[in-house]
């Protein structure tokens, strides 16, 4: 199966990102998974398809509406 997720970031830190590195580590073990995020740290990339997706920083909120 395929599946995407899209997301501002994608890391072990905390919160909805390190809830969806979760998610695709687990699920990439048996489907075709992409990402479409601005950063993504800690996950092979070797498994999935990323999507880097251009994202203004800062300021830092900024980030979840662009």
């Amino acid at each position: 199966m395929k599946i995407a997720f899209i997301a501002p970031g994608v890391n072990h830190h905390a919160g909805p990102a390190k809830v969806t590195a979760a998610l695709v580590e687990r699920l990439c073990e048996d489907h075709q998974v992409s990402v479409f995020s601005h950063t993504i740290e800690g996950i092979d990339l070797s498994k999935i398809k990323h999507h880097r997706v251009p994202a203004v920083t800062h300021p830092e909120f900024l980030a979840y509406i662009t």
